[in-house]
């Protein structure tokens, strides 16, 4: 278990600890880390991961979103990727979506580009402008050569 919530950590969470196969749980919330979700996480025993309240940008790596267990994920043969945490462009208190039927990640509007956010300044869309959420899935979806749907749902899980 590695538990080092608010411990006002700077830099990237390393990729090494995707090394550590026993690794069950990970509370890294509440500092100032950035950069991406290593995506060796997946070779991990993890059933609980929680890097919310960092500056940590990108998307979940899908094979993560995948694994059994990790936050809820597979219960009822269900997997999300937002259980592991909330997509750029949305929020909750937790960061992540929060338990079976719990509080799912809601739109924000602040434009931060951050995932697993547990608070939004901006929660209602400014009147005459289009969410740059569904922009950047557009622009996205242009660069990989996908629709804007399956765009959509790889940003989304």
């Amino acid at each position: 278990e590695i538990s080092l919530k608010n411990r006002r950590l700077e830099g990237h969470i390393p990729e090494e600890i995707g090394f550590l196969s026993f690794l069950e749980s990970m509370d890294v919330s509440d500092n100032h880390l950035m950069g991406y979700v290593p995506s060796d996480l997946q070779w991990t025993s993890m059933t609980r991961l929680d890097i919310s309240g960092n500056r940590i940008k990108g998307i979940v790596p899908p094979l993560m979103c995948m694994m059994e267990e990790l936050n809820g994920n597979g219960e009822d043969n269900v997997f999300y990727c937002d259980r592991i945490a909330c997509p750029e462009g949305t929020y909750n208190r937790y960061g992540y979506h929060h338990g079976v039927g719990g509080e799912t990640c809601e739109p924000c509007y602040d434009e931060s580009p951050f995932i697993a956010q547990k608070a939004c300044i901006l929660t209602k869309q400014p009147t005459g402008n289009s969410p740059k959420f569904f922009e950047k899935a557009e622009n996205a979806s242009e660069e990989m050569g996908l629709s804007a749907g399956v765009a959509l749902g790889l940003l989304i899980g």
